[in-house]
Protein backbone atom coordinates (compact mmCIF):
# COMPACT_ATOMS: atom_id res chain seq x y z
CA UNK A 1 0.00 0.00 0.00
CA UNK A 2 2.89 2.35 0.74
CA UNK A 3 4.38 1.84 -2.71
CA UNK A 4 1.05 2.41 -4.44
CA UNK A 5 0.35 5.52 -2.36
CA UNK A 6 3.78 6.95 -3.10
CA UNK A 7 3.43 6.30 -6.84
CA UNK A 8 0.03 8.01 -6.94
CA UNK A 9 1.45 10.87 -4.85
CA UNK A 10 4.41 11.38 -7.21
CA UNK A 11 2.16 11.35 -10.29
CA UNK A 12 -0.34 13.85 -8.90
CA UNK A 13 2.02 16.53 -7.63
CA UNK A 14 4.53 14.97 -5.27
CA UNK A 15 7.33 15.40 -7.79
CA UNK A 16 6.68 19.13 -8.09
CA UNK A 17 6.53 19.48 -4.32
CA UNK A 18 9.87 17.67 -4.05
CA UNK A 19 11.34 19.81 -6.82
CA UNK A 20 10.30 23.00 -5.01
CA UNK A 21 11.95 21.89 -1.78
CA UNK A 22 15.14 20.89 -3.60
CA UNK A 23 15.33 24.22 -5.43
CA UNK A 24 14.76 26.10 -2.18
CA UNK A 25 17.48 24.01 -0.56
CA UNK A 26 19.94 24.83 -3.33
CA UNK A 27 19.16 28.55 -3.02
CA UNK A 28 19.63 28.47 0.74
CA UNK A 29 22.90 26.54 0.55
CA UNK A 30 24.43 29.20 -1.68
CA UNK A 31 24.81 31.53 1.29
CA UNK A 32 26.88 30.51 4.29
CA UNK A 33 24.53 31.76 6.99
CA UNK A 34 21.46 29.67 6.12
CA UNK A 35 23.17 26.36 5.25
CA UNK A 36 21.65 24.67 8.36
CA UNK A 37 18.17 25.58 7.09
CA UNK A 38 19.08 24.25 3.66
CA UNK A 39 20.11 20.92 5.17
CA UNK A 40 16.77 20.69 6.95
CA UNK A 41 15.01 21.41 3.65
CA UNK A 42 16.75 18.33 2.27
CA UNK A 43 15.08 16.22 4.98
CA UNK A 44 11.71 17.79 4.18
CA UNK A 45 12.24 17.16 0.46
CA UNK A 46 12.83 13.48 1.15
CA UNK A 47 9.50 13.29 2.99
CA UNK A 48 7.75 15.38 0.31
CA UNK A 49 8.74 12.86 -2.37
CA UNK A 50 7.56 9.72 -0.54
CA UNK A 51 5.33 10.63 2.44
CA UNK A 52 3.47 7.31 2.77
CA UNK A 53 5.21 4.97 5.17
CA UNK A 54 7.65 7.63 6.37
CA UNK A 55 8.36 7.62 10.09
CA UNK A 56 9.44 10.75 11.94
CA UNK A 57 11.73 10.65 14.99
CA UNK A 58 10.64 12.96 17.75
CA UNK A 59 13.80 13.55 19.75
CA UNK A 60 12.18 15.90 22.24
CA UNK A 61 9.78 13.30 23.68
CA UNK A 62 10.59 11.31 26.76
CA UNK A 63 10.10 7.87 25.20
CA UNK A 64 11.85 8.56 21.85
CA UNK A 65 9.23 6.73 19.83
CA UNK A 66 8.82 6.86 16.07
CA UNK A 67 5.51 8.30 14.88
CA UNK A 68 3.95 7.95 11.42
CA UNK A 69 4.04 11.27 9.57
CA UNK A 70 0.30 11.44 8.90
CA UNK A 71 -0.54 10.85 12.56
CA UNK A 72 1.82 13.61 13.66
CA UNK A 73 0.48 16.15 11.16
CA UNK A 74 -3.15 15.37 12.02
CA UNK A 75 -2.39 15.75 15.72
CA UNK A 76 -0.69 19.09 15.17
CA UNK A 77 -3.52 20.43 12.98
CA UNK A 78 -6.05 19.34 15.62
CA UNK A 79 -4.08 21.15 18.33
CA UNK A 80 -3.86 24.24 16.13
CA UNK A 81 -7.61 24.14 15.57
CA UNK A 82 -8.23 23.94 19.32
CA UNK A 83 -5.89 26.86 20.01
CA UNK A 84 -7.70 29.03 17.47
CA UNK A 85 -10.96 28.72 19.38
CA UNK A 86 -9.51 28.94 22.87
Amino acid sequence: MRILGNIIWIIFGGFFSWLGWVLAECLLCITIIVIPFGMQFFKIAKVALCPFGTLVDRENTSDHRRIPLLTMSLTRSYKLYLHMWA
